[in-house]
C-alpha cells in the first residue's frame, strides 16, 4: 500500500519487523524456540507491589525486634537492638528489590518475538533504565542501613544507639522516597508487557506495519478475531493487538503494530 515505509533512520524498527515477519509460515521446532529464548516471559514477570507496602511492611518488622535481655547491661542491649533494627530495615527493602530485579529477564534473554514487542511498545532503554533505577536503589539502601548499624554497634551508650537508631531509620526513608519512582515507573512496566499478546510460534503470522490512521486496525478487525480500537484520529493503537483468521482451515495470527515515533 502507499504511504507505508519504515523510515530510514529507524533501524531498530526494521529489525523487528523482521523479526515479527520472520514467523510467517514457520514450523520452528523445540531445539529453534529453546535457542532462542523461551515465550511468556512477559507473562511471569513478578508482582511489584505497592511503594507504601513495602516500606510500611519493612518498618514493622524491623520494629517489631526485642531486647536481648542476657546481655549486662544497658548499653550492650541498645547496641544490639538498634543495630538489629537498622540491619532488618535494610534487609527487608533491599532483599525485596534484589528479587524484582531478578524476575525481569535481561533484554538478550527474551524470546526473539517478545524482544520485538518491547521494541515496539515500551523499548528496551525504557526497561533497562526502570531496572537499573530499581537496582541503584537497592545499593543506596544497602550503603546507607549498613553504616548506620555499623555506628549503631558502636553507640557510646543507650542514648547514643537510639539517636543512631531514629536518624538512620530518617535516612533511610528519604533515600527510599527519592528513588521510589524508579519501582513505581517498573510496576506500570510489568501491567504494560502482561497485557501484551502471546505468540503461536507455529503458526503462519502477518503484520501490519504502516503510517498512523490508514486503516491497519480496521483491517484487523475485518479480517480477524482481533478487535483494536478504531477511530478517525491518527495514533489510536497504543500497543501490539493480535487477532486470529482461518485460511483452508489453517490457523494465522495478525498482528497489528502501533506507530508511535518509529514513522515520518
Amino acid at each position: 500500500m502507499q504511504g507505508w515505509r519504515v523510515s530510514p533512520h529507524r533501524s531498530s524498527l526494521s529489525f523487528s519487523v523482521k523479526v515479527l515477519a520472520s514467523f510467517t509460515g514457520r514450523q520452528a521446532s523445540h531445539s529453534a524456540i529453546a535457542a532462542e529464548g523461551r515465550l511468556g516471559s512477559f507473562a511471569k514477570l513478578p508482582y511489584v507491589p505497592p511503594t507504601d507496602e513495602l516500606l510500611q511492611s519493612a518498618l514493622k518488622r524491623s520494629l517489631r525486634l526485642s531486647r536481648n535481655n542476657k546481655l549486662k547491661n544497658e548499653t550492650l542491649k541498645a547496641r544490639n537492638l538498634t543495630a538489629r533494627q537498622l540491619d532488618a530495615l535494610t534487609k527487608e527493602l533491599a532483599v525485596p528489590l534484589g528479587k524484582l530485579v531478578k524476575g525481569f529477564p535481561a533484554v538478550s534473554q527474551l524470546h526473539q518475538f517478545e524482544q520485538a514487542l518491547l521494541l515496539l511498545t515500551l523499548g528496551p532503554q525504557r526497561y533497562e533504565r526502570h531496572l537499573h533505577g530499581v537496582d541503584s536503589l537497592r545499593k543506596s539502601l544497602l550503603e546507607v542501613g549498613k553504616g548506620y548499624a555499623a555506628q549503631a554497634a558502636k553507640a557510646k551508650n543507650k542514648a547514643d544507639a537510639l539517636a543512631i537508631q531514629e536518624t538512620g531509620f530518617a535516612n533511610m526513608q528519604s533515600v527510599y522516597a527519592k528513588g521510589e519512582s524508579s519501582l513505581i515507573n517498573l510496576k506500570e512496566v510489568a501491567k504494560q508487557l502482561r497485557r501484551l499478546p502471546t505468540v503461536e510460534v507455529e503458526a503462519p503470522t502477518v503484520v501490519l506495519v504502516g503510517a498512523p490512521n490508514v486503516g491497519k486496525s480496521s483491517l484487523v478487525r475485518a479480517l480477524s478475531s482481533g478487535l483494536p480500537e478504531v477511530c478517525d484520529y491518527p495514533f489510536t493503537t497504543r500497543t501490539v493487538k493480535m487477532g486470529h483468521f482461518f485460511i483452508n482451515g489453517v490457523r494465522h495470527q495478525v498482528t497489528d503494530t502501533p506507530v508511535g515515533s518509529f514513522w515520518t
